[in-house]
């Protein structure tokens, strides 16, 4: 995509970390942004930034895990701003717990943000895209989708899963303007560890203070746009990110032994 000059950028959890920061980013090149997330009152406030900026910018309230819902705020988008040229699909949660202490009610919510939202932004916003010369479609993974993290099997498995939908369906549209790109950040200064629901507070509290001093989200949505901009397939992000790529495919006995390796050091400190 040669420029993002009055673009249209539809946002999936746009209100705040990530998804802000892609916002601000794709409004510094000239862009029009639709904000989609769960927290009207915080993407109001996003989208308010931005339009002091000068941007073009509309908030739209949306629980991604609803289909319907997520198909009324397509109409929205459409209907505000006459067509989408780029879908990001970032929104996202998790819950630091083993798999056996997720609830039912955990692991459908993690099923249905992470994963099916994902597929479910891509075929709802599909018709509108290819209506443009040239679109494109973002999904934000991790670099938890190259190891399966302990405490994170719901959230890795999402994530792994979003990595080869993206992949796939990149293939599938290799032949059509529509480019897909898939993004695998690492440790990245957001809110994600604070606001999820843990089963070891001793752990997240002072993880999540350690998060902020993390890669930050300004930087990283920099490389996205450039990553949009030049058709990259696949994107890892920050040291942590990057480590995780090459470990998988270099050496993943290595990276399992190291996932292990943190398993058992948690066992030891519960005991």
């Amino acid at each position: 995509m040669r420029s993002f000059d009055a673009k249209v950028i539809a946002i999936t959890g746009g209100a705040g970390g990530i998804g802000a920061a892609l916002a601000r980013a794709f409004a510094a090149k000239g862009a029009h942004l639709a904000l989609l997330d769960l927290d009207a009152e915080a993407a109001e406030r996003t989208a308010e930034g931005l339009r002091q900026g000068g941007a073009r910018c509309s908030a739209h309230a949306v629980d991604v895990s609803d289909r319907g819902a997520l198909e009324r705020g397509r109409d929205e988008v459409l209907r505000e701003h006459g067509g989408v040229d780029v879908l990001i699909n970032n929104a996202g949660l998790t819950v630091f717990s083993t798999f056996e202490e997720l609830s039912q009610e955990e692991i459908d919510r993690i099923l249905d943000v992470n994963l099916r939202a994902v597929i479910d932004g891509c075929k709802l916003f599909m018709p509108a895209l290819r209506e443009r010369p040239e679109a494109h479609i973002v999904n934000i993974a991790s670099s938890a989708s190259y190891v399966g993290m302990p405490w994170q099997t719901l959230y890795s498995a999402t994530k792994f899963a979003v990595r080869g939908f993206s992949m796939a369906l990149r293939a599938e549209l290799a032949t059509s303007p529509i480019g897909v790109t898939c993004v695998c950040p690492g440790a990245t200064a957001t809110n994600i560890i604070n606001a999820a629901p843990s089963r070891d507070a001793a752990v997240t509290d002072p993880l999540a203070k350690q998060m902020q001093n993390a890669f930050p989200p300004d930087r990283l949505a920099k490389r996205v746009v450039r990553a949009v901009r030049r058709d990259r397939a696949i994107l890892p992000i920050t040291p942590d990110g990057h480590a995780f790529a090459i470990g998988s495919h270099l050496s993943p006995r290595l990276m399992r032994a190291s996932m292990k390796a943190l398993a058992k050091y948690g066992w030891r400190r519960n005991q």
